[in-house]
């Protein structure tokens, strides 16, 4: 189930039938660890240059212990990033989807060390990827949503 920014249910249909001609679609998750669990967002976000946009969001708490590692949970972001495009894609293949990912451009940054990996597996899967700071769909739509 998918909620508009007002928390109005949506299906993944409806979203993608507010696609039209210069509509960008970008796509991103994020995970913020709360007492107990983590808490995931990702969001479809469709931007209209020089008219604004909007954005759909879906959230989930995963178990605390479900992810061993750094790398394990920022991979588990992009994928379901990657998964939501693929399936709007499925609906719009005509679409340019981007992809973005909560990941640092930054060396000195932890998440540094998968953006090769993620950019590789986004581009695979014939998407394009954004890191940050390009990836606002990720670091502040889904992070937003994730508090």
């Amino acid at each position: 189930m998918w909620l508009d920014p007002n928390g109005n249910r949506k299906e993944l249909l409806e979203i993608v039938e507010k696609i039209n001609g210069g509509c960008e679609v970008s796509v991103g998750s994020d995970s913020q660890l709360l007492s107990d669990a983590w808490m995931f967002a990702t969001v479809v976000c469709l931007y209209w240059p020089g008219h604004g946009g909007t954005y759909f969001f879906t959230r989930g708490k995963k178990e605390k212990t479900s992810f061993s590692s750094l790398g394990e949970r920022l991979m588990s972001e992009v994928h379901s990033s990657v998964m939501i495009a693929d399936q709007i894609r499925q609906l719009r293949p005509d679409l340019k989807i981007n992809v973005h990912a909560d990941i640092a451009s930054n060396p000195v940054n932890k998440s540094n060390r998968f953006a090769k990996i993620a950019e590789s597996y986004i581009t695979g899967m014939g998407f394009c990827p954004s890191i940050k700071p390009n990836a606002w769909a990720a670091a502040s739509v889904a992070d937003k949503l994730t508090r």
